[in-house]
């Protein structure tokens, strides 16, 4: 994976797992932070954040054991951050 796909996801594993831009780019993947904090600003804007997140936890709702976890609408990430699906 090379280019904007890959930076994409730098920035979101770095803001993801509050590791922060700096750190992602000190691990040799070949990307500046001036690369990554300017994809940051230009392509990953609040609604874009938002929908990644609903589709991210919807997916994860899909496939997780009901049996297991009972049914839910809700979940919490890293941080203690309830994230919501979104209803079909």
């Amino acid at each position: 994976m090379h280019g904007l796909a890959e930076r994409l996801l730098s920035v979101i594993y770095a803001y993801g797992t509050n590791t922060g831009i700096k750190a992602v780019t000190s691990g040799g993947r070949g990307h500046t932070e001036d690369e990554l904090c300017y994809v940051h600003c230009r392509y990953l804007l609040a609604e874009v954040a938002r929908a990644i997140t609903i589709r991210i936890t919807n997916a994860t709702f899909a496939v997780r054991s009901t049996e297991l976890w009972g049914q839910g609408s809700t979940a919490v990430a890293p941080g203690s951050t309830y994230v919501r699906g979104q209803p079909r």
